[in-house]
């Protein structure tokens, strides 16, 4: 716990006193500002089809909601999923990679299978 005297040296010496611009450039206007947000997702492991539905839905919902891209890693997708993954890729929306076992568990790659 600072005393008033330690308080008044602290900010002094950290100019916490002094008012901060909330804009590096005082020409910057609030509403000029862009904010950028992305998504990561884990690896997708959906060997049955019928994700793909659910997946574009939830993919449009991530846009309606701002998200400007999707880095998503995939384990096990069906070529339909894999298809319409690659449609987003191309229009820049979805970064699709694959996910690639690191270190001892290189031997469980092939793991999904067996399933």
């Amino acid at each position: 716990m600072f005393c008033k005297a330690q308080l008044c040296t602290f900010n002094a010496l950290y100019n916490f006193s002094a008012p901060t611009p909330a804009f590096p450039d005082d020409t910057m206007a609030k509403s000029q500002m862009r904010l950028h947000l992305a998504v990561c997702v884990k690896g997708l492991f959906f060997p049955d089809p019928s994700v793909v539905p659910r997946l574009v839905e939830w993919l449009e919902l991530q846009f309606i909601l701002g998200v400007e891209k999707i880095f998503l890693y995939h384990i096990m997708l069906p070529p339909e999923a894999l298809a319409m993954l690659r449609h987003y890729e191309r229009r820049g929306l979805v970064v699709l990679k694959e996910f690639v076992w690191a270190g001892p568990y290189k031997r469980y790659s092939n793991c999904h299978q067996n399933c």
